[in-house]
């Protein structure tokens, strides 16, 4: 796994996770998380053509982390690639596509929820799992009984976290970061409520601990 990449991620803790059915906002979007403060987006792939976004983002702000979320087959993980994603998450722990990553050193972070699909991936060479869905799955207290027979492992959970209880997944030495697809809703995208979507992403990272005594004396 490339160290700037998971040094990124720890440094902004939390990970937007953005469902989008059409491109057509995606830039104003990527624009809204860099003003605010958290540049750093997953972009699904649940809709045909989705990939367009990954690209975009990467040739108009270069300085935002853009990477793949619900990369599902080795089809949809070539076309996020070749868009320039910077990272690909998946929801399982599909062999191919995870090979696939490993031998083009593209970071994947593979979806588990079990010890025997965490071990087989440590197997495959994977070292970073997204854990999914992480509340329905035990929260932080299933990953913290994971970290015993597993400490060579490192997490990103998502699912069912939100600014109400990401706090305690910081308290577990094997999480890099939070996967958070509350934080940007699609009806919020869709309508183009910028404003909203700042005030919730300054709630995020207040939630998360990366505001700053400036920031909050100015809020």
């Amino acid at each position: 796994m490339d160290p700037k990449l998971i040094d990124a991620i720890r440094k902004w803790k939390v990970v937007p996770i953005i469902t989008l059915k059409s491109q057509e906002n995606v830039l104003q979007l990527a624009k809204t998380f860099l003003q605010a403060g958290l540049p750093v987006l997953e972009l699904t792939l649940r809709y045909p053509g989705s990939e367009k976004g990954i690209s975009l983002v990467r040739e108009r702000y270069p300085e935002i982390l853009v990477g793949s979320g619900t990369t599902l087959s080795l089809g949809q993980a070539k076309l996020a690639h070749k868009a320039g994603a910077q990272f690909i998450v998946s929801p399982v722990l599909n062999p191919d596509v995870v090979k696939y990553c490993l031998d083009q050193g593209i970071p994947i972070f593979p979806g588990v929820n079990n010890p025997t699909h965490l071990y087989d991936g440590l197997c495959l060479g994977v070292t970073h799992f997204k854990i999914f869905p992480a509340e329905a799955a035990g929260g932080p207290s299933f990953l913290k009984a994971l970290q015993g027979p597993f400490p060579m492992a490192r997490f990103f959970p998502t699912g069912g976290i939100n600014h109400t209880n990401l706090a305690p997944y910081f308290e577990l030495p094997s999480v890099d970061g939070v996967g958070c697809g509350d934080l940007s809703p699609e009806s919020v995208i869709d309508q183009g409520n910028w404003p909203e979507l700042t005030r919730r992403i300054q709630l995020y990272r207040q939630a998360a601990g990366l505001i700053t005594r400036h920031e909050e004396a100015f809020a």
